[in-house]
């Protein structure tokens, strides 16, 4: 973040570039909050897994006949 302020003020990145950058980067570290509050520990693995969509099982495909 402070390689971007830094490119932002000598005027090799554009701010719009830097301000779409600081945003995004606020959304990965709230999915990394909630992971680490609501994720659910996985068997073999230390870090906690969270499903961010539902996982639905595929509808089958209707043959024409």
């Amino acid at each position: 973040m402070s390689a971007l302020m830094s490119d932002t003020l000598s005027g090799r990145v554009d701010p719009q570039v830097a301000n779409s950058v600081c945003n995004i980067s606020g959304k990965l570290l709230k999915v990394v909050e909630l992971q680490y509050k609501y994720g659910k520990v996985v068997e073999g693995q230390n870090e906690r897994m969270l499903a961010l969509t539902p996982i639905a099982p595929q509808p089958e495909a209707k043959q024409i006949q």
